[in-house]
């Protein structure tokens, strides 16, 4: 049977195919009973050489770029719109709607003389067809090439390639507006080799589909001939098959009840809620908040400039650097805008969902009643350490008098929702009361959170009441799935506990112990919460108020004062009345003059914001180029050729900054130990930053196990320290300035909250800052950060775990400091820094899959892994399919998959390392990486139920992505959770490529991916989606 795939029946294999086979079946049935058979070769014949052209890159004949076939000549290579609908040489007809095709000219002496077909997709589905869209242009292009080709020397290589980034960081969405209009950032280019995977998939199901419609298979057959058959139970298709359904069953017998008396009461005699009214703005007077409003228009302006005459130098980077002042602003944003919506709805609305619950059956408990609820040692001491010697406090019986302040223990039940994300924690969440109940200290606190709201979403709608209020004065000290049990006879309400004790129990809910907290001054209170909600965002205002001085100075040298009359006004131009006051608008400076004095200063993070290539002293070198950055062949005869080199950069750095990549298991934090204890030896002084405390420490005390370090040179600022008995001092804010200041090399570990503060670290007084995980850590806290020293070494890695970013950003302020750096490469330029590309954790089967998903075959395993062996087992990427349905963020299929797993694998015979003694595989020799929390309890709970590891940690240890980073194993297992991937948080977050490296990458030997067979089927919404499905099918394949 001879059929015509179209581009909208590859498309369909992703969203529909019983649609899909109802089409065909159709146009089938249209076309000749019994064609030829040299007619039916054609069309497979076409779709053969259409395969051949993605795998093998393609062979193009001249005529295929000729002006003649792609409708006009390109002028100079310059791309412009190509429509193309033509008939291939096959028989068969295509319509392809090309972006552009871009070649080099006919003069070019450019290596490959490459032709590149380039499809932009834009919205959703149009990202999935635009990606087959260029593979059936390659099967047209190739097909229709003249047979013959006259000279050789026109033969063009055709490379497809898949474009996305162009609209990253201007697209808005309905809920999150862009604020500015920003530049389009030029996009990047993802090769065919990348997505082929996918394409490979899609041509699997069409051969399925193609088998069922020779063979006439009948559309309600279809689910049980073909596997994981997908239909959207939305088109005709889809519709008339139930309805056919329906037919063939026999209807139920129809029932007849009595009419129930409706008891409702007539809503215009209901009483209505009572609700908070919000109070009126008041007006911000700050200077702080004046000379925002500065920066704000000398930014508008520089917008409006651009927007007519386009982006001259420095431009760009000086409007980078006045978004970077908003930039909390924004990031919190998010978070006030749903919080002040959850308020307007009230928490009997709440759905339980990953943040937010209704609290349900609530009871004020004594600290005896709690501390009988309690079965775990963990629990127990949550619990003591909260309530540490209470005193009641007289005449409001529940409430106790704890370390300056009033708490009081309370139990509730919340609905188990599998995306709920609820544990103990030290910090404080929201305590949500409904308005006619609210307690005084409730009330009060309201007109602040308002304000943060205004202050962080200006423009938005504010609304005129609220249904519920609260205050974040609420600990979580312990949770349990299924209740804590029946309770105690002192409970606060015997009769609640009696009918709690009789209730049937699905194990279906959560209930928490919580602590309220409030001040001692503040009122005591009967009121029972009603919702729980987040903590609120940490605060920002010492690096906010750093960064906006830090640009002011830079761009204004400070001439923008607060004081200036005009804040909200158009910013004066050449045409503004001339004023005799000094401060007059129009003697302030010229945004553009300041832009283009940026591109003269020499700083490191001048340097990282334009890309430019680390300076060195020129001392060292007659030029400053990153020609110059040592290298490892200059130190062939060291042991650690690469630690030489990094060292040796690093000294020579003049005011700039130098990065390394370390991919995983490339030995990143043994480098930097090495190197920060040289530099602290020789006397420098080092800082080092990250995202957290923990990432601070790990580094810190690598460098105090190098040989010959002087620990008493390390500290940490007093109270700050993570790590029990750890080897480095601890020391005051005055302390620390005069350990800087004074002789000898030192070691300092701190937030950014500590390098932007004068009082501890003054500017330009280190004299390297090292940025660890600066794969996650965002180019606006790096620039804040970087004031504290005269050079940077930036470590990390850009294709593992990314900058966590909620607010939507007009410029790319938000990304992380490598990730701007390496602008979508997946291996640093060289001209930027050093690449590690030996992983000494990966076996080399397992290597080479995480190398081509994230490392465009850049990584290498390190030759001391060729010595190890786990008997019977094949090292590399095992796919395990486990079949279920209706999971989002949780699966007991899975669970059990995992535990099947590892029972498998245990008292195998196991070699770590080449020479080491075989022993037994052992429980603490797996891990299992979980996509969610909700996954990491299902799978816990399996494994302590069957011996595999206990509440203590012991055994298989099991966590999700962002807790596993850095560890190691020699077997990981990896546990997806989610039926089908558009559901949870969708394939972008499941199937993120970065996400997936460091999850399969902690494995020594091999990586099991247990995942529902559904995943794969997945429909991908944009370019990520589609990058991640690929990358998912190529690791799986």
């Amino acid at each position: 049977m001879d059929l015509t795939f179209t581009l909208a029946d590859l498309t369909a294999t992703s969203t529909c195919e019983l649609r899909l086979y109802t089409e065909l079946r159709e146009r089938a049935q249209k076309q000749s009973a019994h064609p030829t058979p040299e007619k039916s070769e054609r069309a497979h014949e076409a779709y053969r050489e259409c395969l051949q052209v993605l795998t093998e890159g393609g062979m193009v004949g001249s005529g295929v770029v000729s002006g003649e076939v792609v409708g006009g000549e390109h002028s100079g290579g310059t791309p412009r719109p190509v429509p193309l609908v033509a008939t291939s040489a096959a028989g068969l007809t295509y319509t392809v709607e090309l972006d552009r095709l871009e070649y080099s000219p006919e003069n070019s002496t450019a290596e490959s003389n490459t032709a590149r077909i380039v499809c932009t997709p834009h919205l959703s589905e149009a990202a999935h067809r635009a990606l087959l869209r260029g593979a059936l242009a390659a099967h047209l292009l190739t097909a229709s090439a003249t047979a013959s080709t006259e000279n050789a020397e026109n033969v063009r290589r055709l490379d497809l390639h898949l474009e996305h980034g162009a609209n990253e960081y201007c697209a808005g969405s309905e809920s999150e507006p862009s604020e500015h209009h920003s530049p389009v950032p030029q996009p990047h280019r993802v090769d065919s080799a990348r997505i082929l995977p996918l394409v490979r998939l899609q041509e699997q199901r069409l051969l399925l589909l193609t088998e069922a419609l020779n063979e006439g298979v009948e559309p309600a057959e279809l689910a049980e001939r073909i596997p994981y058959f997908l239909t959207c139970d939305e088109c005709p298709a889809c519709l008339n098959a139930a309805a056919s359904l329906a037919l063939a069953t026999e209807a139920p017998e129809l029932v007849t009840e009595d009419a129930v008396e409706d008891t409702a009461e007539d809503p215009a005699t209901e009483e209505h809620p009572v609700m908070y009214r919000v109070p009126a703005a008041v007006e911000n007077d700050s200077e702080q908040y004046r000379l925002q409003c500065l920066l704000d228009a000398q930014l508008a302006s520089l917008e409006e400039h651009a927007a007519e005459h386009g982006w001259g130098a420095g431009e760009l980077e000086a409007a980078m650097l006045l978004s970077m002042t908003n930039y909390y602003r924004r990031e919190r944003a998010p978070f006030w805008r749903e919080h002040i919506r959850r308020l307007e709805d009230g928490p009997t609305a709440w759905v339980a969902s990953r943040d937010y619950a209704y609290l349900d059956r609530v009871q004020v408990l004594s600290v005896e009643h709690a501390h009988a609820l309690l079965n775990t040692s963990a629990d127990l001491e949550a619990l003591a350490a909260a309530m540490k010697e209470p005193t009641e406090v007289e005449d409001t019986p529940g409430w106790y008098r704890v370390r300056g302040a009033q708490v009081r223990l309370l139990r509730a039940r919340l609905e188990a929702d599998p995306s709920l994300v609820i544990a103990p924690s030290d910090r404080a969440v929201f305590c949500a009361y409904e308005t006619g109940v609210s307690p005084q200290i409730a009330l009060d606190r309201m007109e602040s959170q308002v304000n943060y709201f205004r202050a962080s979403n200006p423009g938005e709608r504010v609304p005129a009441e609220l249904a519920a209020t609260g205050f974040f004065g609420l600990r979580v000290l312990a949770v349990a799935q299924g209740g804590f049990g029946a309770g105690s006879e002192d409970s606060a309400d015997p009769e609640e506990t009696v009918a709690e004790a009789g209730a049937e129990s699905t194990g279906e809910f959560l209930e928490v112990l919580l602590q309220e907290r409030i001040r001692v001054k503040d009122e005591p209170h009967r009121a029972l919460p009603s919702g729980i909600g987040p903590g609120d965002p940490v605060s920002t205002a010492t690096i906010e108020a750093a960064l906006q001085a830090d640009v002011h100075g830079l761009l204004f040298d400070g001439a923008l004062m607060p004081s200036d009359p005009v804040l909200n006004g158009p910013v004066p131009g050449e045409d503004s009345k001339p004023s005799n006051t000094p401060s007059s608008p129009s003697t302030l400076p010229s945004v553009l003059d300041a832009a283009a004095s940026l591109t003269g200063v020499e700083s490191a993070s001048a340097d990282l914001l334009f890309r430019r290539a680390p300076r060195l002293k020129r001392s060292t070198s007659n030029a400053k180029n990153a020609e110059n950055l040592p290298r490892e062949v200059d130190f062939s005869a060291s042991d650690l050729p690469t630690v030489d080199a990094v060292h040796a950069a690093v000294r020579a750095l003049d005011h700039s900054y130098v990065a390394v990549q370390g991919p995983p298991g490339a030995g990143k934090t043994f480098l930097a130990s090495h190197v920060i204890a040289r530099l602290v030896a020789e006397g420098a002084k080092v800082g080092v930053v990250a995202q957290s405390h923990a990432v601070i420490e790990n580094l810190m005390l690598a460098c105090c196990a190098r040989d010959g370090f002087d620990v008493s040179r390390a500290v940490r600022l007093r109270g700050k320290s993570v790590t029990p008995d750890a080897p480095w001092s601890e020391v005051s804010d005055s302390e620390l300035v005069e350990l800087i200041s004074g002789a000898g090399g030192l070691l300092f570990g701190g937030t950014v909250w500590d390098y932007v503060s004068e009082r501890r670290v003054p500017a330009g007084s280190l004299d390297v800052l090292v940025v660890d995980e600066a794969g996650q850590f965002s180019l606006t806290n790096t620039v804040a950060a970087a004031r504290a020293a005269r050079s940077v070494l930036l470590l990390g890695d850009p294709q593992q775990l990314p900058q966590v970013s909620t607010g939507v950003h007009p410029y790319p302020v938000d990304v992380s400091a490598l990730g701007w750096l390496s602008d979508g490469a997946a291996a640093l330029d060289p001209r930027f820094g050093y690449f590690l590309g030996e992983s000494w954790r990966m076996d080399s089967a397992l290597c080479e899959r995480v190398s081509w998903l994230s490392y465009d075959g850049a990584l290498a395993s390190a030759a001391a892994t060729a010595g190890r062996a786990l008997r019977g087992v094949a090292p590399g990427v095992v796919s395990y399919p486990v079949e279920h349905a209706g999971c989002s963020v949780r699966s007991v299929q899975e669970a059990q998959a995992v535990v099947d797993c590892v029972r498998e694998l245990l008292g195998r015979e196991w070699v770590p390392a080449a020479g080491a003694e075989p022993r037994p595989l052992a429980a603490e020799d797996c891990i299992v990486v979980a996509a969610y929390n909700a996954q990491v309890d299902c799978v816990r709970e399996a494994l302590i139920a069957t011996g595999l590891a206990d509440s203590s940690g012991a055994g298989v240890r099991v966590g999700t992505v962002d807790k596993f980073q850095g560890q190691e194993a020699a077997v990981v297992l990896v546990s997806l959770a989610s039926s089908r991937v558009d559901s949870g948080r969708g394939a972008g977050f499941v199937l993120s490529p970065n996400r997936l490296n460091v999850a399969v990458s902690r494995g020594q030997w091999q990586a099991v991916l247990v995942h529902s067979p559904w995943v794969a089927r997945s429909v991908p919404q944009d370019v990520e989606e589609v990058l991640a499905l690929s990358g998912f099918a190529g690791l799986v394949e």
